[in-house]
């Protein structure tokens, strides 16, 4: 069976690479978007994430507004959010996350999310 990938949302080229190469030496895929509305585009081409990794400022749809999406969403809904964004003490906290981390994320605390909610039993850490 094949794990489903796990999304990441951002829209600073360097985070999203960075955290994509540091999800894929955990032998998960990964799917990147730009935007809030470029990540709704992507799930709607495919079956949902395992996870979602989403920064919470961005262009054309934030993370605010892509979180209200998929939580409108009943077959959405359930997917797990890790927001990696300013520190939580700053700002409100949006709704049902799996994880809240600040920037820049510590790779430990995100392994941790993802072991969390996504099937780990085939990889292994760095």
């Amino acid at each position: 069976m094949e794990r489903r990938p796990i999304l990441v949302v951002d829209d600073d080229l360097y985070v999203r690479d960075a955290l994509s190469a540091l999800i894929e030496t955990m032998g998960f895929g990964v799917v990147a978007a730009v935007n809030g509305r470029d990540a709704l585009d992507r799930i709607d081409r495919a079956a949902p994430p395992c996870l979602v990794v989403l920064d919470l400022e961005m262009p054309v749809m934030d993370g605010w507004g892509f979180r209200e999406a998929l939580l409108r969403d009943p077959r959405l809904a359930g997917i797990p959010v890790v927001v990696m964004s300013a520190p939580p003490g700053r700002r409100p906290r949006p709704p049902r996350l799996a994880a809240d981390l600040p920037k820049p994320v510590d790779a430990d605390e995100l392994f941790e999310a993802i072991e969390q909610h996504c099937d780990a039993r085939e990889w292994q850490r760095p």
